[in-house]
């Protein structure tokens, strides 16, 4: 196991989720990291505004353009505190992110629930989500 904590290239990651559970598992080279609390905290907050796991999931975007589309979307509202707010109450800022980016609205709705979890896990307390959502980054 290392001591260097400065390291921050993340080599592997694997998210699990079923059977109610979710696990997290980060590789860096050196450590192995398994997350649990930090998963649970972030279940409490998406529960608290009505959302599963299970929907995070099967509202994540699939195709490459729309995952692109959501990245983008993530990174205006963090860069927008209104429209952060919002996606924190749960509502998703759907019609101002498709005026904003010039993406359809139904794309957006049909995801609205994955844009809501990324903003809570980007603008919280979420230090091994947020590494794992930005370790994606680089997917199409």
């Amino acid at each position: 196991i290392a001591q260097d904590d400065m390291r921050e290239v993340l080599t592997g990651c694997l998210l699990e989720i079923g059977g109610g559970d979710v696990t997290m598992v980060a590789l860096d080279g050196y450590r192995l990291a398994l997350r649990r609390e930090e998963i649970e905290l972030f279940r409490a907050d998406l529960e608290d505004l009505g959302i599963s796991m299970e929907e995070l999931v099967s509202s994540s975007p699939r195709h490459a353009a729309t995952r692109k589309a959501c990245r983008r979307a993530c990174r205006h509202m963090l860069l927008n505190r209104a429209l952060l707010d919002k996606a924190r109450s749960g509502r998703g800022p759907v019609k101002e992110l498709s005026e904003a980016l010039g993406v359809s609205a139904k794309t957006f709705e049909r995801h609205r629930k994955y844009l809501v979890g990324c903003a809570i896990a980007l603008a919280g307390e979420y230090r091994c989500i947020t590494e794992y959502i930005l370790s994606r980054e680089g997917e199409a």
